[in-house]
């Protein structure tokens, strides 16, 4: 089967400010992501995923230094159902 995910929040983050070139503009920031894959099922209790997992933090231009930052990665899980 497959699986689909999104969501989105806002968040903190040590920003830099203007202190180093590329840094964030400000601490408080805005994200979404995605994340979406298979799962394997088979007769045994024993359950896999793999998926790629993506995500974006902004500012959203509540600061004139908004370089944004994206996240893209695998992800991959085995899990037991009881």
């Amino acid at each position: 089967g497959a699986f689909f995910a999104a969501g989105g929040g806002f968040g903190w983050m040590d920003s830099k400010g203007y202190e180093v070139p590329g840094g964030q503009g400000q601490d408080f920031n805005l994200n979404w992501l995605v994340h979406a894959g298979i799962v394997w099922r088979s007769t045994s209790p024993w359950v896999g995923r793999f998926g790629l997992y993506f995500q974006h933090v902004s500012n959203r231009g509540m600061n004139k230094v908004n370089p944004g930052l994206n996240t893209l990665g695998p992800t991959l899980g085995l899990g037991r159902r009881f």
